[in-house]
């Protein structure tokens, strides 16, 4: 037979876990804060990203085009634009 808890005991857990769950949101805001003020100063960053997918799509390739392409399907080609 379990014992019921006493309401006071169930009140400050869920106040301890509330607080946590606070603590924890309030950090993820910050990290985010931070980031987004490096990528304001620093352009650059996301363009070095860009080109570093484009690299990886094409280190992947096999050389081959699509041979069934169906309707709304993405079409696996590189960005292969304009250079600056």
């Amino acid at each position: 037979m379990s014992k019921a808890l006493p309401s006071c005991t169930l009140r400050a857990t869920a106040d301890g876990e509330a607080c946590a769950n606070l603590k924890v949101a309030t950090a993820q805001a910050e990290s985010l804060k931070i980031q987004n003020a490096a990528l304001a100063q620093h352009n650059d960053v996301l363009e070095l990203r860009r080109i570093e997918v484009e690299k990886v799509k094409a280190e992947r390739w096999d050389g081959k085009l699509p041979e069934n392409i169906y309707a709304g399907a993405p079409i696996p080609f590189l960005d292969v634009g304009k250079t600056k």
